[in-house]
């Protein structure tokens, strides 16, 4: 009967996060830190995860009036075409900082690069 080797483990997957290509922010807009995240395979995790990938990060408004935002991620392949956009919107008062989690929920393939940047909406709440 075959089985596992002793030494063999479920990997959590071996590639590397795509790589960073630009980050764009209107004026007044600051991205904080951020991190590109993959859940575990399925063999690893109780159950199979409903996102692909995830951005977690932090965005601050540095001006004094509020703002409403969206945080836009987009994925591009290794010839630079746009594979998908992901986003997340949130409102801030003026001089606050949040966070933000862009849950990617569609398959990809061949990411190779990504992009963020945060825009002023003109949605008024």
């Amino acid at each position: 009967m075959e089985g596992k080797s002793e030494g063999e483990t479920c990997s959590t997957g071996s590639s590397q996060p795509p790589e960073l290509a630009y980050v764009r922010a209107a004026p007044g807009l600051e991205l904080g830190n951020h991190a590109f995240l993959r859940p575990l395979p399925p063999c690893c995790a109780q159950i199979a995860s409903p996102y692909w990938a995830r951005i977690i990060g932090a965005v601050a408004n540095n001006r004094p009036v509020e703002a409403m935002i969206e945080i836009i991620a987009t994925l591009f392949d290794e010839q630079g075409k746009i594979q998908g956009s992901h986003a997340d919107s949130m409102f801030l008062d003026g001089g606050e900082r949040s966070e933000f989690d862009i849950k990617i929920t569609t398959f990809y393939d061949r990411v190779a690069t990504y992009g963020l940047e945060i825009i002023e909406t003109d949605d008024n709440l």
